[in-house]
């Protein structure tokens, strides 16, 4: 059963998605519209490699399988920031939507960019050898399901060397509770409810990252899990006359038209405001506390929260980090109205065991 794709509608009907659309589910819908394609309970045992296989900036293919903004964002940075030769599985038709978001116009596109690739020419691709590491990344509230990962590695396995999934926080339900759903509910439909989520969604993320365990220990492939909380932002920023820093490595400018609900974009004031980045090993980063309605839209480096733009530089900087290979961590934020220098990000990573 095919899912239909309208830019403008409200609901995203998917079931019983076939492989293909689940490589490449609808980007441009409403991000709090994605629905989750949840799946059967499947959990095989949890495991780890033992391989030391970091890629270096600038050198080496990667390519980002998933949906929506978060998706196009990780692509542009694995590009812009990592250096690296990037493609993306991009649903036939959206192609001018992936411009406009990366480029600002397609005008502005040149000929060293992402690639964009078909759904029906992942396999190829994956086989052909060169692909050294893959993100799994969907914005929203859902995961690529169990078989797709399964394929994706059967068509890859003899070449990755690492592969980094998005995930969210889990296990810590410090900081959820009432305030957190009063906040989802009345304020803003993408809060994280963390453990207090849906029980089938959040079996949804364990199987998810069950099964890609599995698959690198398998094919003897390093893995890397981030975890999100409360998804803000993603974009450029503001006015460099009004002491804001225009950061080109995010989406475009289009990304506040695209997500503008009200006459001034929240998302725009927190680019503007909020570009500091903290990780912690593990699943420990809690909720939103009890200032979660207060802090749903505001332009403050609140618990809970995790920057499109500090999660896609996170995903894509840990390729090059060699403690980062086998291990899960959450993404926070922290005060700052500038990203964090290649210096900076050293120490960041320092957090890791």
């Amino acid at each position: 059963m095919e899912a239909e794709v309208n830019f403008d509608m409200a609901k995203t009907a998917i079931k019983m998605i076939p492989l293909g659309i689940a490589l490449c589910m609808p980007v441009f819908t409403k991000i709090s519209a994605f629905s989750p394609f949840i799946t059967p309970n499947y959990k095989p045992k949890a495991s780890q490699s033992s391989l030391s296989a970091a890629l270096q900036p600038g050198r080496g293919k990667v390519g980002v399988i998933g949906a929506g903004y978060q998706a196009v964002l990780t692509a542009k940075v694995a590009k812009v920031v990592g250096g690296y030769d990037t493609w993306i599985v991009c649903p036939t038709g959206e192609e001018g939507k992936f411009d406009e978001l990366i480029h600002g116009s397609d005008v502005e596109k040149g000929k060293d960019t992402v690639q964009y690739v078909q759904s029906d020419n992942v396999e190829e691709l994956l086989k052909a050898g060169d692909t050294e590491a893959l993100f799994m990344v969907v914005d929203g509230e859902g995961t690529l399901r169990p078989d797709s990962i399964e394929k994706i590695f059967e068509w890859g396995g003899e070449s990755l060397k690492r592969v980094v999934g998005m995930s969210r926080n889990l296990a810590n339900s410090e900081g959820y509770g009432f305030f957190a759903k009063a906040a989802k509910a009345g304020a803003n439909n993408e809060v994280w409810l963390g453990p207090e989520s849906n029980p089938d969604l959040i079996s949804q993320y364990k199987d998810f990252e069950d099964v890609l365990k599995k698959n690198c220990e398998k094919n003897n492939i390093e893995y890397t899990i981030a975890r999100a909380g409360t998804l803000k932002g993603g974009g450029p920023g503001g006015n460099e006359d009004d002491g804001n820093e225009i950061c080109d490595q995010y989406l475009s400018k289009r990304y506040y038209e695209l997500t503008k609900r009200d006459l001034i974009t929240w998302q725009l004031l927190y680019d503007c405001d909020v570009r500091g980045v903290k990780i912690s090993a593990g699943d420990v980063l809690p909720g939103p506390g009890f200032k979660a309605i207060l802090n749903s839209k505001n332009n403050k480096a609140n618990p809970g929260d995790t920057s499109r733009g500090g999660l896609a530089e996170a995903m894509v900087r840990s390729l090059s980090v060699e403690s980062a290979g086998n291990v899960d961590f959450g993404v926070g934020v922290e005060e700052s109205r500038t990203p964090p220098t290649d210096e900076e990000w050293k120490s960041i990573f320092g957090a890791l065991p």
